[in-house]
């Protein structure tokens, strides 16, 4: 019902993330699942670990969130901490580059790690004869790269 599930999840948004009316229109628009999700079991869990994950305050979380309104959404079990663990553990990156990385490319908490992700640093790695620091200081330069096709966008 409305007063039972719209309505809180509206609130919760509006008033957890500090959103203007633009901003929780243009989320909603975006992202209309989110208005599907529990407050309790998903968006202020979610909200909480990508805090504590990559050490964010709220403004530079609220940038993420209204860059990719999708990740408010994601399992943590899931999604989102099996793809910072292969972000840190497969670029061997420090928590403040892990940060930087997602700050900059939020979409990529939503790349397959077997479909997008590992294909695409193997490609990268193979077709430019990178070694791995240099195929890191590029991809770091422009982390949406990593989320590209390969067929559509690299070859």
């Amino acid at each position: 019902s409305i007063d039972n599930n719209l309505e809180p999840t509206l609130e919760y948004l509006t008033n957890r993330l500090q959103l203007t009316d633009k901003q929780l229109s243009k989320m909603v628009l975006t992202c209309p699942r989110l208005l599907g999700c529990s407050i309790e079991c998903n968006l202020e869990p979610t909200w909480e670990y990508l805090t504590d994950r990559l050490q964010l305050d709220e403004k530079q979380l609220l940038k993420m969130v209204m860059t990719f309104p999708p990740m408010l959404g994601y399992s943590i079990d899931n999604n989102l901490e099996p793809t910072l663990e292969y972000l840190t553990n497969r670029l061997q990156l420090t928590d403040k580059q892990l940060s930087k990385m997602v700050l900059t490319c939020p979409r990529l908490l939503g790349c397959s790690i077997e479909c997008n992700l590992e294909p695409t640093w193997e490609y990268l790695t193979d077709r430019l004869q990178l070694d791995e620091k240099q195929l890191l200081k590029m991809v770091m330069t422009f982390p949406p790269m990593l989320g590209y096709s390969i067929d559509n966008n690299l070859e």
